[in-house]
């Protein structure tokens, strides 16, 4: 277990500070942006550090496992209280009993790589990142963390959340969260004990986030991964229970894989999961693996485990599995569904741009056609029209029109010259009626043609946040 002793914590915090032993200076000593080696190895941009910088000390003993001789690693922490806090062994040589992984300016402790067992705490992970991206960081009252583990999501909220509850079923996960708070000076979070929803039933919260163990897996080997439920089991059940935890207004985001049988379309799952549920949900698919591709995936090496993976998925009757993230708004009797795909790499911040697809959906529910025909749009300010030109007849013509939206989520449209030409009007502060009649002028074809498609069009381009409703 953890220790908790303010003073210690906080001598430990100020010498990690001085350190730099943050992203920062992990860049400037490994050589790479994000870059997080595995236990054990030893990156040749650490080699080349002076002996006498703390992070030739804090890396190898915190981050890589590697025992460091004790007068070294007291030159840069105190180890007593190091030892106090259960973070190393003493000795002649300092061992360490946790990972510290830095993300950003903060530090999250985990478990070390063959440690905890079925309890094994992860530190940040690229799904954590994710959802950290994703969530929406508009100030609220009160937030859940459904499933906290080491307690970052909850760091996250506390600084846009006046009270925060976070929640987990592994008791040694909430001694870490505890813990990375505290370390990282985060107040307002109250952690509590309990499966899933129990823990806060009968409440209601206006954010809620979820990193559950969302692994279609036949095993229940770890509790941050495997859900010991069959199939995806258990996000069908948090897709369906979490509206109830939501206040008016409340969002939730989560993510999920989930099981893609034959005759459906990669969402339709999903879709039936969430009927009824009075919200609007956005649904982002990062990847769709065959059967065997994600058994690989969470299993790399071990064929045998693959092989009674894809056995299992084959009496399941899986055609394939998704693996995404599920964002939704309590709107009344809202039941507005946006889906898109986006790249496996992207991990850039998309609070914001998922905030203003969920707005979208309640005006887009609100307002008819004939409405929005007098209505002012504006482009989102991250757009970027990208064409490619080929010569015929002797001159040039557009090829391919792309727009992009350079931040969030990155989506990008083909469009072709009436688009351009209309969004460029709409942008220019004029009514959608009056972009139609200048862009059928400038274009030369029919008006009921182009009437006929511009509404339509710019729902589209609102429901996916190229276009903003002024």
């Amino acid at each position: 277990m953890l220790g908790t002793d303010a003073a210690a914590i906080a001598r430990l915090r100020a010498s990690l500070a001085a350190a730099a032993y943050d992203s920062t200076g992990f860049k400037r000593a490994l050589g790479q942006e994000g870059y997080v080696p595995k236990a054990g190895e030893r990156p040749a941009a650490l080699a080349e550090l002076d002996p006498a910088d703390p992070l030739a000390v804090l890396i190898p003993l915190f981050l890589l496992e590697l025992p460091v001789r004790r007068a070294d690693a007291e030159r840069v922490v105190d180890v007593a209280d190091a030892v106090a806090l259960g973070l190393v062994e003493d000795g002649a040589e300092v061992r360490p009993l946790v990972r510290l992984v830095p993300s950003g300016h903060a530090v999250f402790a985990a478990d070390l790589e063959h440690a905890g067992g079925h309890e094994h705490v992860l530190g940040v992970t690229p799904s954590s990142a994710l959802l950290g991206n994703l969530a929406s960081r508009h100030p609220v009252e009160r937030a859940l963390d459904l499933g906290t583990g080491c307690g970052i999501q909850a760091y996250l909220l506390a600084k846009h959340a006046e009270r925060i509850v976070a929640t987990d079923v592994n008791e040694r996960a909430l001694d870490f969260a505890r813990f990375n708070l505290a370390l990282n000076g985060a107040a307002g979070v109250e952690l509590r004990s309990g499966n899933w929803l129990e823990p806060v039933s009968g409440e209601r919260f206006d954010l809620v986030l979820c990193n559950p163990p969302f692994v279609i897996s036949p095993e229940s080997r770890y509790t941050y991964r495997d859900s010991g439920l069959p199939a995806d089991e258990l996000v069908r059940r948090l897709v369906e229970d979490i509206p109830g935890l939501l206040e008016e207004g409340g969002t939730a985001q989560l993510l999920l894989s989930w099981i893609v049988r034959a005759g459906e379309s990669w969402a339709d799952p999903v879709a039936a999961w969430l009927e009824g549920s009075g919200c609007d949900a956005l649904l982002l698919r990062y990847r769709l693996d065959s059967p065997r591709g994600y058994a690989e995936h969470w299993n790399r090496g071990d064929d045998a485990a693959i092989q009674g993976w894809v056995e299992w998925y084959e009496e399941l009757g899986a055609e394939a599995i998704a693996y995404g993230a599920l964002a939704l708004r309590r709107r009344g009797d809202g039941g507005g569904f946006v889906i898109a795909e986006v790249a496996a790499d992207r991990l850039e911040p998309a609070g914001d741009h998922v905030h203003r697809i969920l707005d979208a959906q309640a005006l887009l529910a609100e307002a008819s056609d004939h409405d929005l025909l007098d209505r002012n749009f504006t482009l989102s300010h991250d757009h970027l029209l990208q064409q490619a030109l080929v010569v015929r007849d002797g001159g040039w013509e557009v090829d391919v029109a792309v727009l992009r939206l350079q931040e969030g989520l990155g989506f990008e449209a083909e469009i072709d010259a009436f688009t351009a030409s209309l969004l460029a009007r709409l942008d220019a502060g004029i009514t959608l009626r009056a972009a139609l009649e200048e862009a059928v002028a400038a274009v030369g074809r029919p008006r009921a043609e182009l009437h006929g498609a511009a509404v339509p069009l710019v729902r589209g381009m609102v429901e996916l946040g190229f276009l903003r409703i002024r």
